[in-house]
């Protein structure tokens, strides 16, 4: 499945990329999922943030063994006045997740710009799945924004 989405955020690029990669955000994530604290580091412009796997949709669940954990990795360089990195999620789970974030300026504001790719690999219900993802996809990447935004200010 592949993603195109825009957001706005109301702060300069550089204010942005340092909340993008926070632990602060990453935590604040967990939260809003339901899910353990994550193990979070950070390296310069990479971020890792691992949590542990609970709750997934049934027909996931059937595939994977218990303790199952996802690690998102997301990268951002300084690129003339903003940003441009990726965003990919490593797991044992039948999923592959990886996409291109770009920060711009857009005058005192940042537009994030998300282009990538969602599939799901599990037999005769993998499309399903994605169409779920789909389906919620704009409120969970809404939700996020409220999330970041909350801590710029």
């Amino acid at each position: 499945m592949h993603v195109e989405r825009s957001i706005t955020y109301p702060a300069p690029p550089e204010k942005v990329a340092s909340v993008l990669l926070s632990e602060e955000l990453a935590t604040a994530r967990a939260q809003e999922a339901g899910a353990d604290a994550p193990e979070h580091t950070r390296d310069g412009n990479t971020a890792r943030t691992t949590v542990e796997m609970t709750d997934l949709p049934s027909p996931i669940n059937k595939f994977i063994s218990k303790g199952a954990s996802a690690t998102v990795v997301q990268t951002l360089r300084e690129r003339g006045e903003g940003y441009s990195g990726e965003v990919g999620v490593e797991t044992s789970l039948p999923v592959t997740v990886s996409a291109d974030l770009e920060l711009a300026p857009d005058g005192a504001h940042t537009r994030a710009s998300l282009t990538g790719d969602l599939s799901v690999n599990v037999p005769f219900v993998g499309k399903k799945i994605e169409k779920m993802v789909s389906e919620k996809l704009d409120d969970v990447l809404a939700r996020d924004a409220e999330l970041v935004e909350g801590l710029l200010s």
